[in-house]
């Protein structure tokens, strides 16, 4: 994963936290991205943050859009992160509130987006996940959501 460095005794702790149940897709890069996701969490957030949601593992074609709806709380810091596959160079997140307005974004031209959001109130929230450039047919991606 692009030359980052990794806290190995902190990328354990955080594995042994993260429980993956119920994955969508049950193929070779399922496990790539797991760890991708352990990994980048680490890397961006630090060890402060602890998983919130169960991670969503799924797969987009090349320019084609996914939306997630998950409920966040009141007063919890969050930080939301993507990763995709080893044919994917680029993917990108967008995190919107109940009514639809842009909380943040993350289209820089990497594989790992990070958005970011303290919450006024307790509600639903929605998030965007666009695949931009994907060498295969279709290319898996997963995110994660981690709070503190």
């Amino acid at each position: 994963m692009k030359n980052m460095k990794y806290d190995v005794i902190g990328l354990v702790t955080l594995a042994g936290s993260f429980l993956f149940t119920n994955v969508a897709i049950a193929d070779q890069y399922t496990d790539s991205i797991k760890v991708q996701l352990m990994a980048i969490a680490l890397e961006v957030l630090g060890g402060n943050y602890q998983p919130t949601h169960e991670p969503i593992i799924d797969e987009l074609n090349d320019n084609e859009v996914d939306y997630h709806y998950l409920s966040l709380e009141e007063g919890v810091e969050y930080g939301i992160v993507a990763v995709c596959d080893q044919d994917c160079t680029d993917v990108d997140l967008w995190l919107y509130d109940e009514n639809n307005n842009l909380i943040d974004e993350d289209t820089d031209t990497d594989d790992y987006p990070l958005v970011t959001v303290s919450p006024q109130w307790t509600g639903d929230f929605k998030v965007k996940v666009k695949m931009y450039d994907c060498d295969a047919s279709y290319c898996n991606y997963g995110v994660a959501i981690f709070g503190r």
